[in-house]
C-alpha cells in the first residue's frame, strides 16, 4: 500500500500576472495483493480527487502551460514463471 500528495502552487496564466489559477493538491494511491506466490494484483490511482490543474513546461520546445491529466486508475496483474 502506498500513496502520495503533490502540491501545485498558484500559477500566473498571463505575462502581466493579472490572471491566476489557484493552487491544488493532487492525491495518488496504490495497493497490491499477492494472489498466489506467482501472481500479484495491483491497482494505481492518480489525481484521485479529479482536480483541474495546470502544468508548467518551460523545458519543452513549445513551453507554456497546459492542463494536467485527469483522474486515472490502472489495474495490473503480474505473473511470474
Amino acid at each position: 500500500f502506498g500513496g502520495g500528495l503533490s502540491y501545485t502552487g498558484e500559477l500566473a496564466l498571463d505575462d502581466e500576472n493579472s490572471f491566476f489559477f489557484e493552487a491544488r493538491t493532487l492525491v495518488s494511491a496504490n495497493i497490491g495483493y499477492p494472489i498466489t506466490d506467482n501472481l500479484e494484483f495491483t491497482i494505481n490511482g492518480q489525481n484521485l480527487t479529479d482536480e483541474t490543474y495546470f502544468v508548467t513546461d518551460s523545458a519543452s520546445a513549445l513551453g507554456g502551460n497546459y492542463f494536467g491529466a485527469p483522474r486515472s486508475v490502472l489495474a495490473t496483474l503480474k505473473a511470474e514463471f
